[in-house]
């Protein structure tokens, strides 16, 4: 690449994943909690260059951070997500890509960067739980169901 093309590239959005993972009777949804943070998230990550699909991504992160594979997914929206990562970062931001499943098998085991997960009943779920990025998610969420 040229020193021209490196110098003036286009800004980059990063797509990430997150997923609602719900029992088998919809009414509790399994969150995690990283080392460094006090409240909980909807697990995910980054797409990987090797996957093949946005699902895929979806299915390995849920395994690689509970163990547990899922079924039955369902896009709910794509969103800017305002990550610490990037902020103050004009050329760099993440779009998250939502999808709502439900356990299909496995028993929940912290992996990854998770270090605590916990099963949360739907009608007590609150923004006060979840960190700062989530929260519209949670929002967007409780709006479609």
């Amino acid at each position: 690449m040229s020193s021209y093309g490196f110098n003036n590239t286009f800004p980059i959005t990063h797509p990430v994943v997150d997923v609602a993972i719900f029992n088998s009777d919809n009414t509790r949804i399994l969150v995690g909690r990283k080392e460094y943070e006090k409240k909980f998230r909807f697990v995910g990550g980054f797409v990987d260059v090797n996957d093949d699909s946005i699902e895929q991504t979806v299915k390995r992160e849920a395994m690689e951070e509970t163990n547990l594979e899922i079924g039955n997914l369902q896009y709910i929206c794509s969103k800017k997500v305002d990550d610490w990562r990037y902020w103050g970062d004009k050329d760099r931001s993440l779009m998250t890509h939502f999808y709502r499943a439900n356990k299909i098998s496995g028993d929940e085991k912290p992996g990854d960067d998770i270090v605590e997960l916990l099963w949360i009943d739907l009608n007590k779920i609150n923004n006060d739980m979840l960190v700062s990025e989530h929260k519209i998610l949670l929002k967007i969420l409780k709006e479609l169901i």
